[in-house]
């Protein structure tokens, strides 16, 4: 990490409120051409409100970590440990368009592989969906492989259809 980019916890409402709003102008760009505006706007409002993300910190169990590039928000994610499973879940990364190709993903997945090292945990896991090539690339770059493919139903009569990909540790 550069002395330009700082990694940040999420841990308030206005850090909740920061990532909701990351999320929206990433999430619009990026897929709509892939879901559709309607399923964009539907899973943004159930499963990116700043409201969401404080209930996955403070109930699900779920860490959210930003990283800023020059003092602005650039990237994302957010992860929950499975140890019974030995497993770590990475639930969301994203990166915002302008800041693509420097390396904001890997320093953001590097953090987690140490993280669950520190933990012992033996895996992560994550799904994408099938037709985000770009992602699947960059995930198969960063050490992830391809389990299986799931649909599943996250109401409003939206699906989503991703492959399952996971990184041994």
């Amino acid at each position: 990490m550069s002395a330009k980019q700082h990694m940040h916890t999420v841990k308030t409402t206005e850090d909740a409120r920061l990532i909701a709003d990351l999320a929206r102008v990433i999430w619009t760009e990026h897929y709509t051409p892939i879901i559709g505006s309607g399923q964009v706007e539907y899973m943004l409002e159930n499963f990116q409100s700043p409201q969401r993300i404080l209930q996955d910190v403070t109930q699900q169990g779920y860490t959210y970590i930003w990283l800023e590039q020059d003092g602005k928000p650039a990237a994302y994610m957010a992860y929950r440990f499975d140890f019974g499973d030995e497993a770590c879940f990475l639930s969301k990364l994203y990166v915002s368009k302008s800041c693509r190709g420097r390396g904001l993903a890997r320093i953001l997945v590097d953090h987690l592989v140490q993280c669950c090292q520190n933990n012992q945990l033996k895996m992560i896991w994550l799904t994408v969906n099938k037709n985000n090539s770009q992602s699947i690339e960059a995930y198969k770059k960063m050490m992830f492989h391809k389990t299986r493919s799931i649909i599943t139903d996250i109401g409003g009569g939206y699906v989503m259809d991703d492959a399952v990909m996971q990184r041994d540790l």
